[in-house]
């Protein structure tokens, strides 16, 4: 994962946790972190501005040390980006935003994390679509088939869309509820007929 602009990363400074965007001695961490500007900078106490969109976690981490230790003796310091995340759409029961802690996570891991299938999922059509440089790549991938265990454990990493496409039942009471006023409808003004 790289560092893009608009990310939000935290900080923790080890020896000085005062010029940290997060406490290691405070029973609450502060969530809220950093954020990396359009141009790709984040503004530090003390180091100002510096360039991290383009780098890698570890590799933004040593940038950030390395301009701490012009100032500080003891400059050890934890970078986190949090805002890594997979977003899951369509039947599953809380569609939206789930966050990947490890940089990457398997597939049904996600689908957990987002309340699991509802009834109506169509579990032979999971389609995902991941953003590898310049270009989206989609993957259909069924899970009930013979490499049902080997789809569930595919990798999925930060910014890839999972798509649970609805089955044919949901279609049809989609329809069913459509057409069912019109036959309360009709029910209601044949009733004093009946009668």
């Amino acid at each position: 994962y790289r560092i893009r602009p608009h990310d939000r990363i935290s900080i923790t400074m080890y020896n000085h946790p005062e010029l940290g965007t997060t406490s290691i001695n405070s029973q609450r961490e502060d969530t809220t972190g950093v954020l990396v500007d359009s141009k790709g900078y984040v503004r530090l106490p003390l180091v100002k501005s510096i360039h991290i969109a383009g780098l890698t976690q570890p590799a933004a981490q040593a940038k950030i040390e390395k301009a701490y230790k012009a100032y500080l003796e003891n400059a050890e310091l934890n970078l986190q980006v949090l805002n890594k995340r997979a977003y899951v759409l369509g039947e599953v029961k809380n569609p939206g935003a789930v966050n990947l802690f490890n940089e990457r996570a398997p597939l049904l891991q996600v689908i957990a994390e987002a309340g699991d299938f509802t009834d109506y999922a169509n579990r032979h059509a999971v389609v995902i679509m991941k953003q590898r440089k310049n270009k989206v790549v989609t993957e259909t991938v069924n899970l009930t088939g013979p490499n049902s265990i080997k789809m569930a454990n595919l990798m999925i990493y930060p910014s890839d869309i999972i798509y649970v496409a609805p089955n044919n039942v949901r279609a049809f009471n989609i329809g069913v509820n459509e057409v069912s006023p019109v036959f309360d409808l009709a029910g209601t003004i044949t009733q004093p007929i009946v009668n």
